[in-house]
């Protein structure tokens, strides 16, 4: 901790003494300073401490908060523990709470202390450690802290204590199933924050579509979890995934939310499209959206189920504009017979001949 208690106020830890007495904001507890040449100054807890914040923090932690506190203007408070929904706040501007995240947490934790906030009028940013930097992006626990803006699209922000600069990834898109993103450094918050105000989402490149197919079959020939249950989805359809129709692959770029079933529900819709014929579409749609069961969870983005309909309901307008579907007042007429391929070299030879 970088602040505490001494006869009812409070001071930082840089500023104490060892002479002196000091209680932690939360508990009341007295609490040990620790400063050296190679520490940044702090207090801690007892050893047989039973007080929620006593866990212990790293330095690179400590770090953290100093830097973050020290780029936002005067009036912004360090470790601020809130009575109201017993929280104690990384750094506090205002009604802004800023947490700088460097261990693992739980969905549900970080659920609850989101929430925790929003109920007394505050809004929390969460930035992340370079531990999470490390990681795949396509993890779950990176993902859940994942934040749109609509001048760079879904991002996420780490700090690296150590150098003192933002990392800024943003235009995050899964393309054909792997993630791509853009990528800035900044030394100063205020210049991160005036690159937020002007749009920067530039299109992305997409790879190239024989390679995605080859990938698909490395996949299957590999036995990869998720593929293989899509396999198997296709084989109770009498197809293979590998030889799916090209109409699947209409779109490249995909927001970054649909996770594991970025083919999946394309391949639903075409193999089941046939059977709802006379049937509502909308009710179709609710349907293949349930199937897909979605695990993925994301704490600071709204109408994440909004947006997936959106492109459902996208793909199956083009499929009414290629004449591959007829829909009238809401009810399904007719669907196309979609050509699949044997496997994915006649996809590939099909593939080459078009470009």
């Amino acid at each position: 901790m970088l602040m505490a208690y001494e006869n009812g106020r409070l001071v930082k830890a840089s500023d104490a003494l060892k002479t002196h007495h000091y209680r932690c904001c939360e508990c009341g507890e007295l609490l040990v300073l620790r400063k050296g040449i190679n520490k940044i100054p702090h207090f801690a807890h007892q050893s047989n401490s039973k007080c929620n914040s006593s866990e212990g923090e790293s330095y690179v932690h400590n770090l953290g908060k100093f830097r973050i506190l020290h780029s936002l203007p005067n009036g912004t408070r360090v470790e601020v523990y809130l009575p109201m929904i017993k929280q104690r706040a990384d750094v506090l501007y205002h009604h802004l709470a800023v947490e700088y995240q460097c261990s693992p947490i739980t969905l549900k934790r970080l659920t609850e202390r989101v929430s925790g906030y929003l109920s007394i009028g505050i809004t929390s940013f969460w930035i992340l450690g370079m531990k999470y930097y490390r990681k795949r992006l396509a993890s779950p626990n990176v993902l859940k802290f994942l934040r749109y803006h609509k001048n760079t699209g879904f991002y996420l922000i780490y700090l690296n204590p150590l150098t003192s600069r933002y990392l800024l990834r943003y235009c995050i898109c899964q393309s054909d199933g792997k993630y791509q993103y853009q990528e800035r450094t900044f030394t100063k918050w205020d210049t991160m924050i005036t690159f937020f105000k002007s749009n920067h989402r530039k299109e992305q490149l997409h790879p190239n579509l024989i390679r995605v197919c080859q990938r698909i079959e490395y996949q299957v020939r590999h036995l990869d979890p998720t593929m293989m249950k899509l396999q198997e989805y296709c084989y109770y359809h009498h197809s293979s995934i590998t030889g799916c129709p090209l109409i699947c692959h209409h779109y490249r770029d995909l927001p970054p939310v649909f996770g594991k079933q970025w083919l999946k529900w394309v391949v639903m819709i075409i193999c089941e499209l046939k059977e709802w014929v006379g049937k509502r579409i909308r009710q179709f749609v609710s349907e293949v959206y349930q199937k897909l069961d979605f695990t993925d969870h994301f704490v600071f983005l709204v109408n994440v189920k909004e947006l997936r309909m959106s492109y459902i309901n996208g793909f199956l307008d083009n499929l009414i504009d290629r004449k591959l579907l007829v829909i009238e007042h809401g009810i399904i007429k007719q669907v196309s017979d979609f050509t699949w391929y044997r496997d994915v070299y006649a996809k590939i030879n099909v593939i080459k001949k078009c470009s």
